[in-house]
């Protein structure tokens, strides 16, 4: 995984969606991707020490002529040319425990998280980090309003309109920026 690729987590109590995004204005390679999905599967099966059956995985590329080895991986209900990169499976398997699991190095993951978490944030101010998660949104034929997008920054509404006025804008005018960019693409 790379600092371009971020994951949305959705549970529905039912249903589990892992969704891939992709913070690049540039084409992705798709191998960058089957990493990526087949990572994330190939780690939880890992963590949990649990098959992990998938009921679906999708993928926005078309099939490829290799298509039978993603079966191996991702199951046999894998879609091509769809929406978005998502792993889908049902929700019970989330309260598996890590097979592995240690407190130890439970706290000293968070701390290291926590910095990477620290330092990502400082180095991109909050207009670079509101313009990728708008621009991926669009991307993907999502509007995210400022709730979603405080959301996915983990900081309140008001958080997020306070350090954008520091920045001399605001949520509207990125993201009436970032749609004329895209128009003037097409």
């Amino acid at each position: 995984m790379n600092a371009s690729e971020y994951w949305q987590v959705e549970d529905d109590g039912e249903r589990c969606c892992l969704t891939l995004s992709i913070e690049s204005l540039h084409d992705y390679p798709t191998a960058a991707i089957e990493r990526s999905m087949s990572a994330m599967v190939t780690w939880a099966r890992m963590l949990s020490a649990h098959p992990l059956p998938l009921t679906n995985a999708k993928f926005r590329y078309l099939a490829p002529h290799y298509v039978e080895k993603y079966k191996t991986v991702f199951g046999e209900s894998v879609e091509f040319h769809c929406a978005e990169y998502q792993l889908m499976f049902e929700s019970k398997w989330l309260n598996l425990p890590i097979a592995s699991s240690s407190e130890y190095l439970k706290t000293i993951m968070e701390e290291t998280a926590q910095s990477h978490l620290e330092t990502l944030k400082q180095t991109q101010s909050i207009h670079q980090l509101v313009n990728n998660l708008v621009l991926n949104g669009l991307k993907t034929g999502k509007l995210l309003s400022v709730d979603m997008v405080a959301q996915q920054l983990h900081i309140s509404r008001q958080t997020l309109y306070r350090k954008l006025e520091k920045e001399n804008t605001s949520f509207q005018s990125i993201l009436d920026d970032t749609r004329k960019k895209l128009a003037a693409r097409c």
